[in-house]
C-alpha cells in the first residue's frame, strides 16, 4: 500500500512540475527590464483611476471658486486659463467653454497678447478633436511669429507641434491637395519650431523635434540622460514616450515595452484622457497575451476618449476593443478547454489509483475501509465534475452575453456612422446646389435655399430617431423604471413608432450621467430656456421631492439608490 502511495505522488508531482517548468521557461524574456513589475504598477493605476479622478476633479472645484471670487480681469483670465490647463487633458468641452471665455475677456480689455495665447488654447483643443480646419484657422490668426515675446512664441511652437502630429497622422487630411495646399499656406518653417524651446526648455525642444518628424536617433543619449535627470518632473514623460519611440527604432523590444508601460502608467495617474501612449499600447500584440489584462485597459481607454469627444482617437480604438474582445472570449474558451484537460488528467490519475488499488486487493486486511475510501473519492470526483460542469456553463452565458453586446455595439456604431455619411452626402449635394446657383447668378433662390429649414428639420427629425433607437436597445426598461419616481396620473408610455417624447429624451440623457442642461440642449438643439421648462415641468410630476429628481434619474438603474429616493417621497 505503501509503494502504491508513492507511486502515485511521483506521478502527480511530474505532472504538477511540467507545468510550473512550462510557466517558468515562459518568464524567461525581457528580463532587463523588469516588464511584468511596471504592467503590475500600471493595473494598480487603472483600478484607482476614478481616486486620480475625483482628486483632479477636486482641484478644478478650488480653482472655480477661486474664479468666483476673482475681482479683477488679470486674476479672472488667469484662473480661466489654469482651469483651460486642468481640464484640456480630461474634458474638451470644458476646456473649449474656458479658452472662449478667455478669449471674450481678453477682446473686453483689450489685451492683444491674452487674445493670442487663449486662440492658441483653442486651436490646441480643435486639434484634439479632429477639427484641423478650425485649428489652422486660429493659429493663422495669430500672425508673424517673429514678433512674438518668447514666451508666447514657445505657447505658439507647441500649439503648431500638436496641430503639423495632428495633420500628418490624418490620411485624409495629408493626401489631400486641399488641405495640404492650406498647411502650406501657414508659411511656417516646421523644421525651425523646435529650436524656440532650445535654450529653455531641453525635454520640450526633443518632443517638438519628435512631433515636426525630424529624427532624433543622434539624440538619443541626450533624451535618456534627460529623462533619467528629470523622472519625477511633470511632463517628463512625453519625453519617455519619444525614449521608448527610439528603443523601438533600435530593435530593443524590451527597453520599447518598459518605457512604454512607465509612460502609460504616469498618464493614467495624471488623468491624461487623450494619451497616445494608451492607443499605441492597446495596440501591440505581447499586450494580448493577457485579455484580460487588455480589457480593462481599452475600457477604461474607450471611456475616456469618448468623455473626451476625441473623435481621431476614437475610431481607431473601436476597431481595438473589438480585437481585444474577441481575444478576451477565445482566452475564456481556452480556459475552458484547459480545464477539462487538467480534470481529465486528475481523472486518469485517479482512476489509476483505483486500478493499482484493485490488483493488490488481496493482500489487504480491511478490505471495507478500503471500500470506504473509494466511495468517498467518488464523491468527490462527482462534486468536482458538477462544479466543472457549473463553470462551463457560466462560460458558456458569459461568452453569449459578451457576444450580443459585441453585436448591440456593432449596430448602434454603424448607425452612426452611416448617418454621419448620409449628412455627409448631403451636404455635398447642398453645396453643390448652393454652387449651381450662384453661377447662373440666382441669388435670390441660393438664399432662399440657404434660409431654408425643411432639410435641417428633417435631419434633426431622422437623429431623433436614430438617437432614440439606439437608447431603447440598450435600456429597454427605461420608461419602466422612470415611470416609478413619476405620480400615478403622469405615467409615459411609448408611441407606436417606439418615439421617446423631448421630456423622455432629456431625461434620457440625464441617465446617462450628462446633467449639464446647456449640453443637453446643443446636443439636441434645443434651446436653453425649452430644456429649463421641460425640466421644470417633469419635476412637477414627480412622486418625490423635486430637490432630488434630477439625482434619482442619475441613479435609475441603482435599485437600492432609488428605493431611497421612492421612501424619500412617501
Amino acid at each position: 500500500m505503501t509503494t502504491i502511495n508513492q507511486k502515485l505522488k511521483v506521478a502527480t508531482m511530474t505532472f504538477f512540475v511540467v507545468m510550473v517548468s512550462i510557466g517558468v521557461t515562459a518568464k524567461q524574456k525581457d528580463k532587463a527590464y523588469d516588464i511584468e513589475g511596471a504592467l503590475c504598477e500600471l493595473d494598480e493605476a487603472v483600478a484607482h483611476y476614478s481616486d486620480f479622478e475625483r482628486n483632479r476633479i477636486a482641484e478644478i472645484e478650488q480653482k472655480k471658486q477661486e474664479l468666483r471670487h476673482a475681482t479683477f480681469d488679470s486674476d479672472r483670465y488667469l484662473v480661466m486659463t489654469q482651469l483651460f490647463d486642468q481640464y484640456k487633458k480630461i474634458n474638451s468641452d470644458s476646456a473649449l467653454n474656458y479658452a472662449n471665455r478667455c478669449i471674450k475677456l481678453a477682446e473686453r480689455c483689450h489685451r492683444d497678447d491674452w487674445h493670442k495665447e487663449a486662440l492658441l488654447n483653442r486651436a490646441k483643443i480643435y486639434t484634439y478633436r479632429g477639427n484641423l480646419m478650425l485649428a489652422r484657422q486660429d493659429l493663422t490668426t495669430i500672425g508673424n511669429i517673429d514678433f512674438l515675446p518668447h514666451p508666447l512664441q514657445q505657447k505658439v511652437a507647441s500649439a503648431l507641434c500638436s496641430f503639423y502630429r495632428a495633420f500628418m497622422s490624418n490620411d485624409m487630411f495629408r493626401k489631400s491637395k486641399l488641405h495640404a495646399d492650406a498647411l502650406k499656406s501657414m508659411n511656417i518653417n516646421w523644421q525651425a519650431v523646435p529650436d524656440l524651446y532650445l535654450k529653455d526648455s531641453p525635454t520640450a525642444y526633443f518632443r517638438a523635434k519628435s512631433y515636426v518628424g525630424l529624427d532624433c536617433r543622434s539624440d538619443f543619449d541626450k533624451i535618456k540622460a534627460i529623462y533619467e535627470k528629470e523622472v519625477n518632473k511633470p511632463g517628463i514623460n512625453n519625453l519617455g514616450y519619444i525614449l521608448a519611440q527610439q528603443y523601438l527604432a533600435k530593435g530593443d523590444t524590451a527597453a520599447y515595452k518598459y518605457y512604454l508601460v512607465k509612460t502609460v502608467n504616469n498618464h493614467i495617474r495624471n488623468v491624461y484622457k487623450c494619451a497616445d501612449a494608451m492607443l499605441e499600447l492597446l495596440s501591440t500584440d505581447w499586450l494580448l497575451e493577457n485579455p484580460e489584462r487588455a480589457y480593462n485597459y481599452v475600457t477604461l481607454y474607450s471611456s475616456d476618449i469618448s468623455r473626451f469627444q476625441d473623435a481621431r482617437r476614437s475610431t481607431n480604438v473601436v476597431a481595438i476593443q473589438n480585437h481585444i474582445v474577441q481575444r478576451f472570449i477565445e482566452n475564456q474558451n481556452r480556459l475552458r478547454t484547459s480545464l477539462i484537460v487538467v480534470v481529465g488528467v486528475l481523472l486518469a490519475l485517479f482512476a489509476y489509483s483505483v486500478v493499482l488499488m484493485v490488483k493488490l486487493r488481496h493482500r489487504m486486511r480491511k478490505i471495507d475501509e478500503l471500500n470506504g475510501r473509494v466511495e468517498r473519492r467518488n464523491k468527490t470526483l462527482a462534486n468536482t465534475i458538477k462544479e466543472v460542469e457549473h463553470i462551463s456553463a457560466e462560460l458558456k452565458t458569459s461568452n453569449e452575453r459578451l457576444q450580443d453586446e459585441l453585436k448591440l455595439r456593432d449596430g448602434n456604431f454603424m448607425d452612426t456612422y452611416l448617418m454621419c455619411s448620409d449628412y455627409i452626402k448631403m451636404h455635398r449635394n447642398f453645396r453643390n446646389t448652393i454652387a449651381n446657383l450662384l453661377k447662373t447668378n440666382s441669388v435670390k433662390q441660393a438664399i432662399k435655399q440657404l434660409s431654408s429649414r425643411e432639410a435641417t428639420d428633417a435631419e434633426l427629425k431622422e437623429f431623433y430617431k436614430k438617437f432614440d433607437r439606439a437608447f431603447l436597445s440598450t435600456h429597454p426598461d427605461f420608461i419602466e423604471r422612470f415611470n416609478r419616481i413619476l405620480r400615478p396620473d403622469c405615467q409615459y408610455t411609448l408611441n407606436e413608432e417606439k418615439e421617446l417624447s423631448p421630456e423622455l429624451r432629456i431625461y434620457a440623457l440625464i441617465s446617462l450621467g450628462i446633467n449639464n442642461s446647456v449640453n443637453i440642449a446643443e446636443f439636441l438643439h434645443y434651446s436653453a430656456q425649452t430644456i429649463y421648462n421641460y425640466r421644470l415641468r417633469m419635476r412637477r410630476q414627480a412622486c418625490i421631492p423635486e430637490s432630488v429628481f434630477a439625482e434619482a434619474v442619475g441613479h435609475l438603474y441603482e435599485d437600492d439608490k432609488l428605493k431611497q429616493y421612492l421612501t424619500m417621497g412617501a
